[in-house]
């Protein structure tokens, strides 16, 4: 799934083709860039560490550290995407636009098919080898991409 927006900037995103090859990595990569959770926005991006509301984040993430991992809480943080080096083509000849993909437990098949279609995204979520992310987070990535007009990428279902 790709957001709707997305497409409609760039119709192109709306097949597979429009993703693929050496001459998409770098359009690729200036689009989907990486979704930035509460606390490292808070330490690396605010410039008042969040103690201030700033149009992205209404206050820093509660002290206990529940909130740190979040990517989108209704009313406090609506989430953040940012280019990473990953997302340099200047300084990175592999580089790469993000992608969400499904946890480790669930089926995808994403990383090989990015590789064997020449498909320069890949996932950055913590689990394990897919680098996917949990439900949770997948959640709170599309609706952090919906609350900020955000381009973002990866697999959905619907029942």
């Amino acid at each position: 799934s790709v957001t709707k927006f997305s497409i409609e900037r760039d119709p192109s995103l709306a097949i597979y083709t429009g993703y693929q090859g050496l001459k998409n990595r770098q359009k690729l990569a200036e689009t989907f860039k990486r979704p930035t959770n509460w606390k490292t926005y808070c330490t690396y991006v605010s410039t008042n560490n969040c103690s201030i509301p700033d149009g992205v984040a209404n206050r820093a993430p509660l002290e206990d550290g529940s909130e740190d991992g979040r990517y989108f809480i209704e009313g406090s943080y609506t989430g953040h995407f940012r280019a990473t080096d990953k997302n340099n083509c200047t300084k990175n000849e592999k580089c790469t636009g993000h992608f969400v993909d499904y946890p480790c437990g669930w089926s995808s098949f994403f990383k090989a098919q990015s590789h064997h279609l020449g498909i320069a995204l890949e996932s950055d979520g913590n689990d394990g080898v897919s680098g996917g992310y949990t439900y949770s987070e997948m959640v709170q990535i599309w609706s952090a991409a919906n609350a900020t007009k955000s381009d973002v990428v990866g697999l959905w279902w619907t029942p």
